[in-house]
């Protein structure tokens, strides 16, 4: 096994392809290493800011996985530990929807946007998905164009009515992103 370091983590990505990708006028590493920064940033626990660092490696919603070379869950695990590895794979496999609209009582379940199966995941489980979320808003929402701010707005509604499972320094980043992104 190797020893794991942010060096690695990038060898990594830019051996994906995540280098060579455009994501809003610049490549996907930049974006997944300013959702990382955010996430540390923010204190979060290690195992949530490696995940963020590696959020889309699977694809999401919104970015196809057929752009990055693929990568075997378990040889990600490897890489990035067991937890992290598992809330990439949420996330990545999360219908986003789902995500932002939990009761606020669990049980909480996400809905796999490829097979409509829903996924059981406890609470700390959930905050950690959301804080990887709102990182990856914050994180883009300087580069989407002025158009897309009902969109947005809508978005960060959304985590808003999550708030209790948001840290304070994601929930004023998502704040502040708006109004900024608003002015412009």
């Amino acid at each position: 096994m190797r020893v794991k370091t942010e060096e690695t983590y990038y060898e990594l990505l830019q051996a994906l392809g995540a280098g060579g990708i455009q994501h809003y006028g610049r490549t996907l590493l930049e974006h997944l290493e300013g959702t990382y920064k955010l996430l540390r940033q923010w204190r979060n626990p290690e195992e949530i800011c490696v995940a963020g660092l590696f959020h889309s490696v699977y694809g999401t919603e919104r970015l196809d996985s057929s752009k990055l070379e693929s990568i075997d869950r378990s040889e990600l695990e490897e890489m990035i530990g067991h937890n992290s590895e598992r809330l990439v794979f949420l996330f990545s496999m999360a219908n986003r929807t789902s995500l932002l609209t939990q009761n606020i009582l669990p049980p909480f379940q996400i809905v796999r946007r490829d097979t409509s199966e829903a996924i059981t995941v406890a609470p700390e489980t959930l905050s950690a998905l959301l804080e990887i979320g709102a990182a990856n808003l914050v994180e883009q929402m300087p580069y989407f164009p002025t158009g897309a701010f009902v969109t947005v707005r809508e978005e960060v509604g959304l985590f808003q009515g999550m708030q209790e499972y948001l840290s304070a320094d994601a929930g004023r980043a998502l704040f502040i992103s708006l109004k900024e992104f608003k002015e412009r």
